[in-house]
């Protein structure tokens, strides 16, 4: 248990410090994943998201004018002061404080779930991805990503088949960083 907490408190102080430098650093990278994600899913005005580690908020403002409500979790204070401001002008986004292992929401809540370049940064990611599968309506569409630096493909593929998610698209080109998988919430 203080294993977990220290590498969750390590990745927040390493978050708080590069806030202020992330969108420079990473934009561009993150924007190929949403790219990467975002064209095989249709969204629409009735999807409720969920942004599982929004960082700076780039995800929401890309997808804001498409669907219903996206809520933006991220355990790091400065990260969300950019997420906010970034998201000022859109009435249908939340933005919350909140460890995504302990999501403060009920149970099958979202429609869609994004957990993108989150997976790397839990300390146990078959933790991390019950507690998206918990939140996720039966169906839903969850999309997540893994630093291939962290994960062989095979390894990847596995966490999501233990987490009893159907893959639909294990996305593994070579100009991204991540494997991105497209994932239905299994009924069962």
């Amino acid at each position: 248990m203080a294993k977990k907490w220290i590498k969750k408190k390590r990745t927040l102080k390493s978050y708080e410090v590069t806030a202020s430098s992330y969108d420079s650093q990473y934009m561009k990278e993150q924007q190929d994943k949403f790219g990467v994600a975002l064209n095989p899913i249709k969204l629409s005005s009735k999807s409720v998201v969920l942004d599982a580690g929004c960082g700076t908020g780039l995800l929401p403002v890309i997808i804001a004018e498409d669907v219903k409500f996206i809520v933006g979790v991220d355990f790091s204070r400065k990260m969300l002061e950019r997420a906010r401001s970034r998201l000022k002008p859109f009435q249908n986004v939340s933005i919350i404080c909140a460890d995504v292992d302990l999501l403060p929401f009920r149970g099958g809540l979202f429609t869609n779930v994004f957990a993108i370049t989150l997976l790397q940064n839990m300390p146990n990611p078959a933790d991390t991805l019950s507690e998206i599968k918990r939140v996720a309506k039966a169906d839903a569409l969850i999309v997540i990503s893994g630093l291939k630096k962290n994960f062989t493909l095979s390894s990847f593929k596995k966490a999501m088949a233990k987490s009893n998610f159907e893959q639909i698209v294990v996305d593994s080109r070579e100009n991204i960083r991540d494997y991105v998988a497209i994932c239905r919430k299994l009924k069962r």
